[in-house]
């Protein structure tokens, strides 16, 4: 009996030994770790980062589907992106995409370079992608400025596309024009004004040539009865009409340009 109970504890001892064993290979993730400062045409993994040449910012893709850019305060943007084992895809047509580990996409930059481009984490704290032609994204956070509430604003208006335009609608199932931007700002702490017409009057004037994402750009009048919210690439979201709902648009589709203004 002795001999047999012994044989039991020394069996059951290595079952437990096999199992913890199996847990702490589950536990232990692929190590992370920094490819440089850039990346050319090809993949930023899952918990890895490129790290500018003086060690104060980096743009990480992090393991919970964020690619969010640190500097020696904390986080300067972000994609406001989740999903397991997300990877950053810098593509040979110039477009960065996040595939989530099921394919699908989560965020893209919507920029266009033929033969694709370097991203670079240059010690300014801007993250840039440059082609043959020059730079062609941005992350706009140059001397460490922080754009996590524009980037924000940008990320929620990237999620409604494809929801119905209704006049008078602030979401979440429909918008209007105006509904669009004040929501988008509203899901980082910045309150705007209702109507197109009051949020020209709040912000502060930018140009064309300054105009960076989360901008708002205004249409039709100096009492302006349209707005969308820029993106890059001379792209805008917004709700147009009830055939177009909301929507990427072309910076001139929706007509004559007012003017643009900045709020974060």
């Amino acid at each position: 009996m002795e001999n047999k109970m012994r044989k039991m504890a020394q069996a059951m001892i290595a079952s437990l030994a096999v199992f913890v064993a199996a847990l702490t290979l589950l536990a232990v993730p692929a190590a992370a770790q920094s490819v440089g400062d850039r990346i050319n045409v090809g993949n930023l993994g899952a918990g890895d980062w490129i790290q500018s040449p003086n060690g104060a910012y980096r743009l990480s893709m992090q393991s919970d589907g964020n690619l969010v850019l640190y500097g020696p305060s904390g986080p300067l943007w972000a994609t406001y992106t989740s999903g397991s084992n997300a990877h950053l895809a810098n593509q040979n047509d110039g477009n960065l995409v996040i595939y989530r580990g099921d394919g699908s996409v989560a965020w893209a930059s919507r920029s266009r370079a033929s033969g694709g481009g370097t991203l670079i984490m240059q010690n300014d704290g801007n993250a840039v992608a440059y082609g043959a032609s020059g730079p062609f994204w941005s992350t706009y956070t140059g001397g460490g400025v922080n754009k996590m509430a524009a980037a924000g604003a940008v990320a929620f208006a990237r999620q409604q596309v494809g929801k119905p335009y209704r006049s008078g609608a602030i979401g979440p199932d429909a918008y209007d024009c105006s509904g669009l931007t004040l929501k988008s700002y509203a899901s980082v702490g910045i309150t705007l004004n209702r109507t197109s017409q009051d949020q020209y009057r709040q912000g502060s004037s930018v140009t064309q040539a300054a105009l960076q994402p989360g901008d708002l750009v205004f249409y039709n009048g100096s009492s302006p009865t349209h707005v969308g919210i820029y993106v890059g690439n001379n792209e805008i979201i917004n709700a147009l009409n009830s055939n177009t709902g909301v929507r990427y648009d072309s910076l001139t589709y929706p007509g004559s340009i007012t003017g643009y203004r900045h709020y974060a």
